[in-house]
């Protein structure tokens, strides 16, 4: 494994978003970064056993201008949710911006 994606992937989940055992992580990922995603889902999954998974382009062709139910269902769940893709036009109104609202909803509903 590329020690400065381990690094980074290490100050990501342990640093910056603190993940404990008892959380559960949200990870979505592109194939084009799919590298990075599984690094954070590596690092996750040994801090806990609740990740959720999800590559975009398993769910539609890019651009997407949809949040899958499957995985809005995750990020509202989640404790963390980690975004490790490319920006494809179009995506930001219709599927990275709810995205952030799943994820921050539950914090201020």
């Amino acid at each position: 494994m590329d020690n400065i994606l381990l690094k980074a992937g290490r100050n990501i989940v342990e640093i910056c978003s603190r993940l404990m055992p008892t959380e559960t992580a949200t990870i979505i990922t592109d194939k084009e970064t799919l590298k990075i995603g599984e690094v954070v889902k590596l690092l996750a999954e040994k801090i806990t056993e609740k990740v959720n998974f999800h590559i975009i382009e398993d769910y539609a062709e890019r651009p997407i201008t949809f949040v899958p139910n499957k995985m809005k269902k995750d990020v509202e769940g989640s404790d963390g949710t980690y975004f490790a893709a490319t920006g494809e036009v179009g995506e930001l109104p219709k599927f990275r911006r709810p995205i952030v609202n799943y994820s921050f909803g539950r914090l201020i509903s």
